[in-house]
């Protein structure tokens, strides 16, 4: 599996946006080379705002569609990471 590893992308010392702009860049790059479906890895991180989730979806859907987001697939370490993450892709398939 060819999975993105977000632990190893976060910056602890800058925004959570601009950690999340790369892991959205990563992701789009194996969108490009049609390497789907693309696994992301929530391991080993703790408390990952929906701030986070948005700016990755906001930039995935700006640049490939909505429907880009069914071939997106991430994997969590926690209840409260999942929920987190599916109220804030819930909101964008209802703005997108």
């Amino acid at each position: 599996m060819n999975a993105i590893e977000v632990i190893k992308v976060v910056n602890p010392a800058e925004a959570i946006t601009d950690s999340a702009a790369r892991v959205a860049d990563l992701i789009g790059d194996r969108l490009h080379r049609r390497e789907t479906p693309v696994v992301v890895l929530m391991h080993g991180l703790r408390g990952v705002p929906s701030s986070f989730f948005n700016a990755i979806l906001v930039r995935l859907v700006s640049q490939f569609g909505v429907e880009s987001l069914d071939v997106v697939n991430f994997e969590f370490d926690s209840e409260l990471q999942r929920g987190t993450f599916t109220r804030t892709l819930q909101a964008m398939r209802k703005t997108a």
